[in-house]
């Protein structure tokens, strides 16, 4: 049996660590929408968008194909809020297979993105989804 540790400066509170399990891609059910969005990301074209985005990204953060999986898979689900969109982006493992263990965008970045990047130049990808009847535009 395991016992609790407890911290010297807090002798109320436990130690409490999050342990994640390893196999969470597994857990994600076969017929699931970030499945098939992954399946038809691979297939697109995403050198004109690195091109196009001019910031070099550091190591633990996102690409710009990654944060265009996160929108798409934000606006499959109903999550049209950019906060909504990053919250989910902490807690869902399904945003969290997509971001594959990189640091959660926050709100402004995702905005930053959609205004700078998708509006216009690539945003006739977020139209083909929508022609698959893979989410809806209407809010």
């Amino acid at each position: 049996m395991k016992t609790l540790q407890r911290f010297k400066d807090t002798p109320g509170e436990l130690a409490f660590q999050a342990v994640m399990p390893l196999d969470l891609g597994i857990r994600i059910p076969e017929d699931d929408s970030v499945r098939l969005l992954k399946q038809i990301t691979e297939g697109m074209d995403f050198s004109k968008l690195n091109q196009a985005y001019f910031r070099i990204n550091r190591a633990d953060e996102a690409t710009p194909k990654q944060l265009f999986e996160i929108v798409a898979l934000g606006f499959m689900n109903g999550k049209y809020s950019l906060r909504e969109m990053e919250g989910v982006c902490r807690c869902d493992i399904r945003f969290m297979c997509l971001l594959q263990g990189k640091k959660t965008p926050d709100h402004s970045r995702l905005g930053r993105f959609i205004r700078e990047r998708l509006q216009g130049r690539v945003m006739f990808r977020v139209r083909f989804l929508r022609d698959l009847s893979l989410f809806s535009t209407e809010i």
